[in-house]
């Protein structure tokens, strides 16, 4: 009984301290953009239809559950995101019941909400069935489950299943597979965006793998995961291992920090099982660490750099830098005192519309290969088309143009406003261009 307590305790004290620690993280463009897609589907929008979205809608569907059900705020987001991760700690504490701090230290390092994180929450899911052989239906619905949180991760994680040689098995693993995704087929086919979806989803990957391609030193994890996997399937035959090594395959084309790191965990969980860690040691690097970033933060808002409490609707009680604060009051208000047609061609984009209340559409989030097949000249297009009769407003970022940021922004639309429009003053960093 005693045991039980201090496992739910721990729990408790995990998730408490993952919200806390997430929320004072400095805000993450990735993050806003997940918490938008929710946050659209929450008030009614159609993923696919009326916003862009490249991933599979099971994990913004979830979140907006969350959204309805306790509102639309940020600081609800969080509490969703933190019971992903507190169940991800569960998870890792049955891989490996030493040395799990370590891991989940890791982990908050990349824990701010995304659908990653519900992946590596689903390959925990997965790897816990095959270990206690349970219902081959159920892991089929698992596997299903991931192809509609990430639709390369899902098939990815099916090869394993190719290995055991077991028709039986593979079969009923088949039919799990269909059961959720027949329901979104069907939900594709009642919202009339099945082409939309297969146009997004699958028909741009082509120009997102492209467009998107980018390797950093940190991806020589990756590399050491592949060798450890490949080793220890040779030597033990475990299917996890293969689950492990096919999981990888998350940090592609993006091999950042973040994707390679949420690839990594369950791998370094592996590798500590075989070294005798002192349990206690590793809480105290943890406690060690978490301490170090609260008292960073803490110093930050003393300071006045940052605030928590800040005066936005649908981010309060998220840490903020004051400048961020300050943008996001001043676009608001231009956008909103400002005639003709505007458009923010930045990743800030989501976040001033999201505070103002503003339906989302496709030209608030251009990145490679989020437009569909050819989806950069339809824009074109459609911007020729309205800007003829209409006034139009540009909002860019001129080091965006320039290469020197975000990697992911369309250069070809970019370069099509610079050359096409007028530009004027700037506003927070993003520069004014208006039509004639």
């Amino acid at each position: 009984m005693k045991n039980n307590i201090n496992k739910y305790m721990e729990l408790i004290i995990i998730f408490t301290m993952t919200l806390l620690f997430t929320s004072l993280l400095d805000l993450n463009y990735d993050e806003v953009w997940n918490y938008g897609f929710s946050y659209n589907i929450a008030t009614g929008l159609i993923p696919y239809k009326d916003f862009n979205m490249i991933l599979t809608p099971l994990y913004p569907f979830l979140g907006s559950l969350f959204l309805i059900v306790f509102g639309k705020n940020i600081l609800v987001f969080h509490i969703f995101n933190a019971l992903i991760c507190t169940s991800i700690f569960y998870f890792i504490k049955k891989q490996n019941n030493r040395s799990y701090y370590i891991c989940y230290m890791i982990l908050l390092s990349v824990s701010l909400p995304n659908y990653n994180l519900f992946c590596l929450l689903l390959l925990y899911l997965l790897m816990y069935y095959e270990k206690n052989n349970k219902n081959d239906y159920i892991i089929g619905v698992i596997l299903g489950m991931t192809f509609l949180t990430k639709q390369n991760i899902g098939l990815a994680l099916c090869i394993p299943t190719l290995f055991t040689k077991d028709k039986k098995k593979i079969f009923k693993r088949i039919i799990g597979f269909l059961i959720p995704n027949s329901i979104f087929l069907l939900y594709l086919i009642v919202t009339n965006t099945l082409y939309n979806f297969i146009n997004y989803t699958f028909l741009g990957m082509e120009s997102f793998f492209k467009d998107n391609f980018l390797i950093n030193p940190v991806c020589i994890l990756t590399l050491i995961s592949i060798i450890y996997l490949i080793y220890m399937y040779i030597k033990n035959h475990k299917i996890e291992n293969l689950y492990m090594l096919f999981f990888q395959s998350i940090a592609f084309p993006i091999f950042n920090f973040h994707h390679v790191v949420i690839g990594f965990i369950p791998v370094l969980g592996s590798m500590l099982s075989n070294f005798k860690l002192i349990k206690k040691y590793t809480q105290l690097v943890f406690l060690l660490y978490v301490s170090l970033i609260f008292t960073t933060k803490v110093l930050s808002i003393l300071d006045n750099k940052a605030v928590f409490i800040n005066s936005t609707n649908s981010f309060k009680y998220r840490y903020f830098d004051k400048s961020i604060e300050n943008c996001i009051k001043k676009i608001g208000d231009y956008y909103l005192n400002t005639d003709g047609k505007i458009y923010i061609l930045d990743d800030f984009a989501y976040t001033i519309k999201l505070e103002l209340g503003i339906p989302i559409n496709k030209y608030d989030l251009i990145n490679n290969g989020n437009l569909g097949k050819n989806g950069e000249q339809i824009v074109i297009s459609e911007f020729e088309e309205t800007c003829k009769d209409n006034k139009c407003v540009f909002l860019l970022n001129q080091n965006n143009l320039k290469g020197r940021e975000s990697i992911q922004t369309s250069k070809v639309i970019l370069n099509y406003i610079n050359n096409n429009y007028n530009s004027e003053n700037t506003l927070c960093g993003l520069t004014i261009y208006k039509s004639e």
